[in-house]
């Protein structure tokens, strides 16, 4: 059978108030310990805002770099559509040479 320290059907009326005075003086230094600990969290969201924004600074180069790959890539497109044109001219004014 388990026994608990505190069964509070046979609690003494009088032992709760020894428990407040052991418990409270603890609690309370942690509950200050956490609400006045705010360097932390502060110092945890400037990480954060300085991560962010070097990600962001990743992703706008990165953005730019294939923007122009693709401007070139279309240029090239374009040159080989335009060689392709000069080409078939070509042939068809050989064919209807030899023709």
């Amino acid at each position: 059978m388990l026994t608990f320290a505190y069964n509070p059907i046979r609690a003494d009326r009088g032992d709760g108030m020894h428990d407040v005075i052991g418990f409270g003086p603890v609690i309370a230094a942690i509950l200050a310990g956490i609400l006045l600990n705010r360097y932390d969290v502060k110092e945890l969201r400037g990480d954060t805002n300085r991560g962010l924004d070097k990600l962001e600074m990743r992703l706008d180069k990165a953005q730019s770099e294939l923007s122009g790959r693709l401007d070139r890539m279309q240029a090239d497109l374009s040159q080989f559509y335009r060689t392709t044109g000069q080409h078939e001219t070509r042939l068809d004014s050989l064919e209807k040479r030899t023709g």
